[in-house]
């Protein structure tokens, strides 16, 4: 496996937070890395916190040059079939398969 990873923000300012994960750029070169690894590092990179379900895994490969973090997360959520949803201040990371059937459970259910 092979994994270099650099964030790089712009010069400048900015304001809010939202805003600064917006402009942080981030390169990873990642070789049939664990997507948990993965979703480690990108956590640690913006100061997030993350939270996996026991069915998250694989391995992806990926090259990216200097994207906006937000896009490096989406990838990786898309690569490894997941799906994200915030929890206050954690980002719940899933599934698809498993967050459909919690939806369709809550639906059931009310």
């Amino acid at each position: 496996m092979l994994l270099v990873a650099s964030a790089l923000a712009p010069a400048g300012h900015v304001s809010a937070r939202t805003d600064a994960r917006a402009a942080r750029r981030i390169s990873l070169d990642l070789q049939d890395a664990d997507v948990l690894g993965v979703l480690r590092l990108l956590a640690e990179v913006d100061g997030i916190n993350v939270a996996a379900t026991d069915d998250v895994k694989g391995k992806i490969t990926l090259h990216l040059n200097r994207v906006p973090w937000e896009q490096a997360l989406a990838l990786v959520l898309r690569l490894g079939r997941l799906e994200a949803s915030r929890d206050g201040d954690v980002l719940r990371v899933t599934t698809a398969a498993r967050l459909g059937e919690e939806r369709e459970a809550l639906r059931t259910a009310a």
